[in-house]
């Protein structure tokens, strides 16, 4: 391998072992900023050395130096939470449990190394990606318009992710209208930007590459939405929820990718509808059901969003198939979407 096919698949290789050994209480929960920081900055310095089209040497090597600076800050403070022993490793495990355990639907089943089997199936995809395919026009060039964004995934990405987070933390609504209408929206333009930021970044135009990563940063998602909000679900719904949200993304991007091939920047601000509309299909029956079933037994309640989760989840796989194969069905559904909202 070249030394731009190295550097990301060592960086991603180091991420994963990072994600895992944080999985199974190795390593301290402080240390997710220091290597959200250092991940940004070295996915940025690999995109402006290998990915990106800056003719102007001075700025090259000066945008070169400041990631490299905020690479080197960022292991400095890790090295300090570490010499120091400011931090705590997690007390408790991580997967909680609901009920006794009675149930015909099981509390806690997965075992401790589950998230390392599904990080090392994202890795291997990665490296067949990068032995197996050369992508052509591999730079990114300069944007020169507005409505040119989506040739610039980078700043597109951004947008998406700011975008998503601002309308996660700061849009007020009910509780349903949050499940059913906000959550869909902006969770899922939350996980495309950040996955376009950083797939583009690590792997410029490889295809499957981005699309691991999509799975990637939507498997996190998952993990964090159960720890943070529903960590009193069982193992079955978490792991559900994770390979849901795992899949939206990969959806995303792999339409976003399959349109960049064939230079269909136009539809590229389309890419994500398909991932919120099973989002919102999933969040919408889900709760209509639960409202519909209220005052039934909670093992019952339980198999909706297992129930709701598969399908939605399936939906998503065969619709990935789809767009890596037989890419002109997805083409003429967006090409519809896009030429409706010009009317």
């Amino acid at each position: 391998m070249q030394p731009k096919e190295i550097a990301p698949v060592s960086v991603v290789s180091l991420f994963l072992v990072f994600l895992a050994l944080l999985y199974i209480d190795i390593v301290a929960v402080e240390l997710i900023p220091v290597i959200a920081i250092a991940l940004v900055c070295v996915s940025l310095l690999i995109y402006v050395n290998y990915h990106h089209r800056i003719r102007n040497y001075y700025k090259k090597q000066t945008l070169s130096i400041i990631f490299g600076f905020g690479l080197f800050c960022s292991l400095i403070w890790g090295v300090v939470i570490l010499t120091t022993g400011s931090y705590t490793l997690w007390q408790t495990p991580y997967i909680a449990t609901l009920g006794d355990g009675t149930g015909f639907l099981p509390d806690s089943f997965l075992p401790s190394w589950w998230m390392v089997t599904l990080l090392t199936g994202i890795f291997l995809v990665i490296i067949y990606d990068v032995y197996n395919y050369s992508p052509v026009n591999h730079s990114y060039s300069r944007i020169s318009f507005w409505e040119d964004l989506p040739r610039m995934p980078i700043l597109l990405g951004v947008i998406s992710a700011v975008l998503g987070l601002w309308g996660m933390l700061f849009i007020i609504a009910g509780e349903v209208q949050r499940i059913v209408v906000v959550a869909p929206i902006f969770e899922e333009l939350l996980k495309f930007g950040l996955a376009i930021f950083l797939g583009t970044a690590l792997f410029g135009r490889r295809l499957l590459s981005r699309v691991a990563i999509g799975f990637l940063i939507g498997v996190l998602f998952g993990v964090s939405e159960h720890f943070l909000t529903y960590s009193a679900e069982p193992d079955t719904v978490y792991l559900f929820r994770v390979f849901f949200h795992g899949m939206t993304a990969s959806l995303s991007v792999a339409i976003f990718v399959k349109f960049e091939q064939y230079d269909f920047y136009h539809l590229m601000w389309t890419a994500p509808l398909l991932s919120i509309g099973f989002h919102f299909m999933h969040n919408a029956f889900a709760v209509a059901t639960s409202i519909l079933f209220h005052g039934t037994a909670v093992e019952f309640l339980l198999i909706i969003p297992i129930l709701f989760g598969s399908l939605a989840t399936t939906a998503s796989f065969i619709t990935i198939l789809l767009t890596l194969s037989e890419h002109e069905i997805i083409l003429d559904f967006h090409e519809s979407i896009y030429h409706f909202g010009k009317l």
